[in-house]
């Protein structure tokens, strides 16, 4: 999937696509958030740069209880179904199968033992997905694969056309989709609005929560990528979130207005505002970590993360955050991240924690 696009243009997106080992690791942190959402809420797991669904492969499309064993895998890591396999180990003689993987988990769970497979899978997952993509071709992948299967898709197939390589309406920053706003320059479908609206209807109803699962694009616009690019400039110079942070400005630590040049900045910052509203809302969240770290733009519970290498994301060398965020304020001076990195296309746990602190002054202070 990660080659729809040629390497220039990825940069230019800022598009670095993520592997699969770690989109299933970060489908647990998903589900940790879910399983804390207030008992008798519904809820809404949003994707505005979902490219061509690699977060969402590994999220259910069907009942738990109609998984069959040998679909799991599909599903959960090796390790989990290793410490489900084993609890279920004395029940396996009390159930009548003539092929072990076709025994489903509904009839697993008919025997109570220690672990229940509902604390670690929900049903229909991908149903309750709001997902959205700015690149023509990786909108027409994720169509394909998940679109008949999640809640909806932004843009709608109405409002596609091939006649650019990004899809009118898809850009998540600008205020026609942030605010359902119409305006003369964007002629939209009545389809589109009626899917910001029912996106936004979903924030605001107190009984249902937000879980926003985005690994956003990397770009500085201060890097010059955008003079080879005539989309991405207007993506950057029309940005509603862009306008609207920069006000703000003086209320985050450490920052100046490069901050907010940062694309990936952009959507951090546009998720707790726009979306993010209630206190059991959550953000499973792939990014660098100075957003937390010097930036100031998550005083939030901190719940569970990982570090991942980021070099598995055909980018350069370094470390990558997936973090699970709480929306609860919380001034903390350090969280602790477990590590892990990809061998032969499998998830590797280093067995190491890694301490990160928050930095209070940068030397920009002192120029």
């Amino acid at each position: 999937m990660d080659c729809l696009n040629d390497k220039m243009h990825k940069k230019e997106l800022g598009a670095f696509y993520t592997p699969k080992a770690y989109c299933k690791k970060a489908t647990e942190l998903v589900r940790k958030a879910i399983s804390q959402i207030p008992h008798g809420h519904d809820y809404i797991i949003l994707d505005r740069t979902a490219g061509t669904g690699n977060l969402e492969e590994f999220l259910t499309d069907k009942q738990v209880d109609d998984i069959t064993i040998g679909e799991l895998n599909n599903y959960l890591g090796e390790d989990i179904i290793e410490k489900y396999l084993k609890d279920k180990q004395n029940i396996i003689n009390l159930i009548e199968y003539t092929d072990f993987d076709s025994i489903t988990v509904g009839q697993f769970e008919e025997y109570k033992t220690k672990i229940n497979i509902h604390d670690y899978l929900f049903d229909n997952e991908l149903s309750h997905c709001i997902v959205n993509a700015y690149e023509l071709k990786e909108w027409i992948v994720l169509n394909e694969r998940i679109g008949d299967k999640v809640k909806m898709i932004i843009p709608p197939p109405v409002d596609i056309n091939n006649e650019k390589s990004t899809v009118k309406g898809g850009d998540a920053l600008k205020e026609n989709f942030i605010l359902g706003n119409r305006t003369s320059l964007l002629d939209m479908s009545d389809e589109y609005y009626e899917a910001i609206s029912g996106l936004n209807g979903y924030v605001k109803n107190p009984n249902i929560n937000i879980v926003m699962f985005e690994n956003p694009p990397y770009r500085n616009d201060i890097a010059g990528n955008d003079r080879n690019n005539g989309e991405v400039t207007k993506m950057n110079e029309r940005s509603f979130v862009f306008n609207e942070m920069s006000k703000v400005l003086n209320t985050f630590s450490n920052t100046n207005i490069s901050t907010v040049k940062d694309i990936s900045n952009r959507f951090i910052w546009s998720a707790w505002k726009y979306y993010l509203q209630k206190e059991d809302d959550f953000f499973v969240l792939f990014s660098p970590v100075k957003y937390w770290k010097s930036l100031g733009l998550c005083n939030k519970k901190f719940i569970d993360g990982f570090l991942f290498n980021r070099h598995h994301f055909h980018a350069t060398p370094s470390s990558i955050s997936c973090i699970l965020w709480k929306n609860e304020f919380e001034d903390i001076d350090k969280i602790e991240l477990k590590v892990m990195d990809v061998e032969n296309e499998k998830l590797i746990d280093i067995d190491r924690i890694v301490t990160i602190k928050k930095v209070k002054n940068t030397l920009e202070t002192f120029f």
